[in-house]
């Protein structure tokens, strides 16, 4: 399996238009020389997977960009994780939406090398969930990546960034979509930035894991839409959050099921 490089006109029939055609998911791990070859085909309607709904891609060592040059009309999940010589997710397109009109959830873990999504800075906007967990380049690219942009997006996780990030998230970073935003070992974190909340009206929950500098929540208050905030492994800012008696209870007490340390209060 580790020697297979590459889909070629070989494998699929030099005039077949459409190989893989009741594909539904295609998982790829450990394939240490994999590398999209394909030849005649690709970028027709439908490509080479009219019915994929979900691509899987692990520790594929040598893969430079995730995706091939192709259009995925099914495709609703790609899962992408320890790729680390992978620099860019999507291929050069002149039309992403185009290319995956159906895409819906991203997750992306722990590739090391990967700098952007797309080198347009663009994802798909029919986007609905993003993961980004231990890629430490895309991260401090973020401001490139047009995420405010994503018109669909309503859940964000990010986790595993050890740069210092201080205030979090920028003003204009995250799309007005969002209704569920998770940070999680953001190691050097200190301050949240009210003012990157304040254009998120839609927002519903939010969620702060093992963020261990985080000392306090900020002076503007969060969106009146939140309805769910949870603190866990926050050791600075739980006995602040602390019902009646936390200097920051006063920004919060308005939120309708607030949990700390596990415990609703």
């Amino acid at each position: 399996m580790n020697e297979f490089l590459g889909i070629h006109d070989e494998v699929c029939g030099a005039f077949m238009t459409k190989p893989f055609r009741f594909l539904v998911s295609l998982d790829l791990s450990g394939m240490n020389m994999w590398k999209w070859s394909f030849i005649n085909g690709g970028e027709a309607e439908g490509g080479f997977f009219p019915c994929l709904e979900r691509i899987r891609l692990q520790d594929c060592k040598e893969l430079n960009v995730g995706l091939p040059t192709c259009c995925f009309p099914s495709l609703e999940e790609i899962s992408i994780s320890l790729c680390n010589e992978m620099v860019s997710v999507f291929p050069t397109s002149s039309d992403i939406d185009e290319a995956y009109p159906s895409l819906e959830t991203l997750k992306i873990y722990d590739c090391l090398r990967l700098e952007s999504f797309s080198e347009e800075g663009l994802l798909p906007s029919s986007l609905e969930s993003l993961y980004i967990d231990g890629c430490k380049l895309l991260m401090a690219n973020r401001m490139n990546e047009n995420l405010q942009r994503l018109s669909s997006l309503v859940t964000l996780d990010l986790s595993q960034y050890e740069e210092v990030v201080d205030p979090f998230p920028e003003e204009g970073l995250l799309p007005t979509t969002l209704k569920d935003l998770r940070i999680s070992f953001f190691d050097n974190l200190k301050a949240l930035n009210g003012k990157g909340f304040e254009h998120l009206t839609s927002l519903e929950a939010l969620t702060l894991f093992f963020c261990d500098q985080l000392q306090c929540l900020p002076e503007e208050c969060f969106p009146r839409t939140l309805k769910h905030f949870i603190v866990l492994g926050c050791p600075l800012l739980t006995p602040r959050c602390q019902r009646g008696t936390g200097e920051d209870w006063p920004k919060i007490q308005h939120i309708p099921r607030i949990q700390i340390e596990l415990e609703e209060i």
